[in-house]
């Protein structure tokens, strides 16, 4: 029989009952629900600065003039009272804290911008399983990026679906958005027989294609499947994007997944 152990503090291991092990290996149920809550928080918060930056980047031309010199043609003649008006707007302007000016912003964007869809459950589109709470956090933070016109990350550790919450996207962007495509998901080649699968799979209305093979079998696959047009979604590889980069410039693409 093998002697106990020592640890580097000099105690002796191996002496806990079996019964005591086994209560320390059992999850706090306490704490799981707490890191469950501050992931919820977390969703929450970039939901809300994402709907509060989308203001900073919109375009110069669909922003309403707020002041009298960048109205054109000239400048509207103002009224004395109109003008004390104005003055008072001013100052009052000048005493909002920085929470309010937040607010502000985030009203007025939600009034010139489309209500972004808020799944609270796996979508009807999503076949063969369903989307986990913590997808559909996910699914719904990549849905208010593209409403508002900005690029993401999904940076959760492998094997927590960012495959499945990525094609959910461009499933929602096809029957909640009317947008097909065309889209292009580039991705090492390793990986291209598993994202069609992934396709075929969960999104089946998607039609994915792929592009891969020799020169001869490119160009058959560029004449007959990519320029006719009858696909949704191209799947290829960095060398492939490289090497028909004049036949992927002709297309006018939606939207871009890098993997």
């Amino acid at each position: 029989e093998g002697t106990p152990g020592i640890n580097d503090e000099g105690t002796e291991l191996g002496d806990e009952s079996p019964g005591k092990q086994k209560e320390n290996q059992e999850p706090d149920p306490t704490y799981e629900e707490k890191m469950q809550t501050d992931r919820a928080n977390r969703f929450d918060y970039l939901l809300k600065q994402t709907e509060l930056f989308a203001h900073f980047i919109q375009p110069a031309a669909q922003k309403t003039p707020t002041s009298p010199l960048k109205m054109k043609p000239g400048r509207p003649r103002i009224k004395k009272d109109e003008k004390q008006n104005l003055l008072s707007v001013g100052d009052y302007r000048h005493r909002r804290t920085e929470q309010e000016e937040d607010e502000e912003l985030l009203t007025e964007n939600s009034k010139t911008t489309n209500v972004c869809t808020r799944f609270e459950e796996s979508p009807s589109y999503v076949k063969w399983g369903k989307l986990r709470d913590y997808q559909v956090r996910g699914l719904n933070w990549l849905i208010s990026l593209y409403e508002n016109g900005i690029n993401g990350i999904l940076a959760d550790e492998m094997g927590l679906g960012k495959t499945l919450q990525t094609i959910s996207l461009l499933g929602y962007m096809k029957h909640y958005r009317n947008i097909p495509g065309p889209h292009m998901v580039l991705v090492p080649k390793s990986t291209l027989h598993n994202w069609m699968n992934e396709f075929k799979r969960w999104v089946p209305t998607l039609r994915a294609v792929c592009l891969i093979g020799d020169k001869d079998q490119r160009a058959a696959f560029v004449r007959d499947v990519l320029l006719p047009g009858e696909w949704d979604v191209c799947v290829t590889s960095y060398e492939m994007l490289i090497k028909e980069k004049s036949v992927f410039k002709k297309f006018n693409w939606r939207y871009l997944v890098i993997d």
